[in-house]
């Protein structure tokens, strides 16, 4: 009996541990303004939730929240109108309060949030009840982990041996899984239009955002409409959409986008167009509507068929500049007109058209909305004239008069042989529509003795003129030679010595040297090539000291030879470099926290080490960044909060810094709750 006793104490034990285990499960869920974090199905009312997060890899923990069960139903209606208010919009709306009241009694009496039914997997009430949190101060497109640990008590901030759990590589913006909803059917009655579709493919979706857009009235907009989930007899899902403001005889054109309560959305659907009528009121439609270009006529050529009706009146036809946005009537034709020629269109534009047949019953629907671009009709044969250019040094100033004719632009060109016969193109289109156009360039950094300019004009109907006359500047010759040797020697960490060929005693013409770095930073990124001397360092010195370096990088040096000019440099010597290895300041050890009245005492032990500056103590709170708070001495032992506010838990780090101010790595942090 005994025996049996205590097997079945264990078979206890080992079914909560169990139990525990599955109910703490941290997940996390990018959305699209932030991360939500899930802490499971288990109600904090005997404990305490803490999130922690880092970015990913680093392992450098910060405290962002602290979960617990609400206190009252006050306090869990206020957070579920916070949640409404700080998560994405979606159709989760505050309830009355007695309705609020209701689902927390619920929760009161229960040990997991299942007891709420459907809406125990709605985020806003997760964080209601304690085992959620909205994190919106992550940035976008950064990886972080999140660890979630279970402390031993409401007010305490000893975590539960076993309890921590951690998800890693988490970032948002997140992503909707593919989604398919084909239309079963849709109609208008009166003042509300009803859409049925069916999901074929996907998960069920949380929301369904509906977008419509007016005839020939704009691009579309996103409505208030509601939407009904309903079970198919094959275990499908079927939603019902119900736009409950639509016109009599006015025509519609809808789409769906799904979602979930995080703001992410998924693949709209295809659009369906709704009629406000009755099928058998309006029976005459356009068919074999077309447009195209007609370079004589210096138009665009539309023509159609429509049935042969007496309930037709007139056809109008619609033209706009973009496919989703307004169309404006052009005219209206005769009942037997097939055929009409745009001649008011630009070359190389494209137009939108759609026709709309007027019946005795009202309008029909519109056609399909075809585009129509009209050929440049006009040739080209008016280039730049009067082409000029002044040089100073490597920078060109060009000019040249605008041709009599429509001009839309110019494009300028380059080259380092004069009858060059595909010189390379500078910059992109050149938008002036001055008498006298003036623009300026500088002469690529490499040896040419010469360098070409030309230019051609761009008409309206996008068609190029030849090259205009040519303007000749003097390049940078490749007789001025780099140094070649160079070496860098590294002293005390600090500064980095550079020593060159003195290019005077080898007799080789210099007028001075220019240094160069580019560095490597600790996230690995390389910089280019940039200056370290403003001015040119005299030909008789050969060595620089460079003493801007930083501790954890790498640079590389390179060294041009001046000519007569400042601008005339030579190609880079040959590269050297050096590695600044990082100084690892030490860290204080035993960091503890003593709540002695109102004040907070932090005591820690001090290293031994003599690069270290100063001592700078950092306090923080739940889900806020830590902030520099007092600076010491670096033989301080202890310090004395006496600013903390009651019932709040703050979190203090005490961190080693440099006279550069670099800091020591992965600090301690010690948590405490203010009584």
């Amino acid at each position: 009996m005994y025996n049996s006793l205590i097997t079945l104490l264990f078979g206890l034990i080992s079914l909560l541990i169990s139990y525990t285990a599955a109910a703490q499960q941290l997940t996390a869920s990018p959305g699209s303004t932030g991360i939500y974090l899930s802490a499971g199905k288990q109600l904090p009312k005997t404990f305490r939730y803490r999130l922690d997060r880092s970015v990913a890899g680093q392992n450098v923990w910060s405290p962002i929240a602290e979960l617990y069960f609400p206190r009252n139903n006050d306090e869990f209606a206020g957070r579920l109108n916070e949640a409404v208010t700080q998560l994405p919009a979606g159709p989760i709306e505050f309830p009355n309060r007695s309705l609020a009241r209701a689902r927390y009694d619920l929760l009161r009496t229960a040990q997991t949030i299942d007891s709420l039914l459907a809406f125990s997997s709605v985020p806003h009430y997760q964080i209601a009840a304690g085992v959620g949190f909205w994190d919106a101060t992550a940035t976008a497109n950064t990886s972080y982990d999140y660890r979630l640990t279970r402390l031993d008590s409401r007010t305490g901030t000893t975590p539960t041996a076993g309890s921590e759990t951690i998800t890693r590589n988490v970032r948002y913006p997140g992503s909707y899984p593919s989604s398919t909803f084909a239309i079963d059917t849709a109609y208008a009655n009166g003042p509300s239009a009803t859409l049925e579709y069916t999901l074929t493919n996907g998960r069920q979706p949380d929301v369904l955002e509906v977008y419509r857009a007016y005839y020939l009235q704009g691009s579309y907009e996103r409505i208030p409409a509601t939407f009904y989930p309903n079970g198919t007899a094959t275990g499908g899902m079927r939603y019902k959409v119900i736009d409950a403001n639509v016109t009599d005889k006015l025509s519609y054109a809808y789409y769906i986008v799904p979602g979930d309560y995080l703001g992410n959305r998924g693949t709209p659907s295809p659009v369906y167009n709704l009629y406000n009528a009755r099928q058998n009121q309006v029976t005459s439609m356009a068919y074999n509507f077309r447009v195209r270009s007609v370079a004589k006529e210096r138009g665009l050529r539309l023509s159609w068929r429509v049935p042969p009706s007496r309930e037709i009146s007139s056809i109008d036809i619609f033209r706009g500049d973009d496919f989703d946005k307004t169309f404006v009537r052009l005219t209206s034709m005769g009942i037997r007109d097939t055929v009409y020629i745009d001649r008011a269109v630009d070359p190389v534009k494209t137009y939108f058209y759609t026709i709309v047949v007027n019946t005795v019953y009202g309008k029909t629907f519109p056609s399909a909305r075809v585009p129509g671009i009209l050929e440049g009709v006009d040739p080209n044969n008016h280039p730049p004239t009067a082409f000029v250019g002044k040089q100073k040094g490597r920078v060109v100033t060009l000019s040249w008069n605008r041709p009599n004719a429509n001009i839309y632009g110019y494009y300028l060109y380059r080259s380092n042989r004069y009858n060059d016969p595909k010189p390379q193109q500078v910059g992109s289109i050149i938008l002036k529509r001055d008498s006298v156009v003036t623009v300026t360039d500088t002469l690529p950094d490499q040896a040419s003795d010469l360098w070409i300019y030309s230019a051609a004009s761009v008409n309206t109907s996008y068609n190029i003129s030849a090259l205009s006359e040519r303007a000749t500047f003097r390049g940078r010759t490749s007789t001025i030679q780099p140094p070649p040797d160079l070496t860098v020697r590294l002293r005390n960490n600090k500064v980095a010595h550079l020593i060159w060929t003195n290019m005077i005693q080898r007799g080789l013409p210099t007028q001075g040297y220019q240094v160069y770095r580019k560095e490597t930073s600790l996230d690995g990124n390389v910089s280019d090539w940039q200056p370290l001397t403003k001015r040119p360092i005299p030909p008789t010195t050969n060595f620089y000291a460079d003493s801007t370096i930083q501790p954890g990088r790498s640079y590389r040096y390179a060294v041009r030879s001046v000519g007569a000019e400042a601008d005339q440099l030579s190609d880079l010597s040959p590269e050297a470099g050096c590695t600044v290895a990082e100084i690892q300041l030490a860290s204080i050890r035993n960091l503890r926290a003593i709540q002695t009245g109102k004040s907070i005492l932090i005591q820690w032990d001090t290293p031994f080490d003599p690069s270290i500056e100063r001592l700078v103590v950092y306090r923080g709170e739940t889900g806020q960044p830590f902030q520099r708070l007092k600076e010491l001495s670096r033989t301080a032992t202890q310090f004395s909060d006496e600013s903390p506010a009651a019932r709040r838990t703050y979190y203090y780090r005490i961190v080693s810094e440099d006279l550069r101010k670099s800091q020591n790595r992965n600090p301690d942090t010690v948590g405490i709750y203010v009584e």
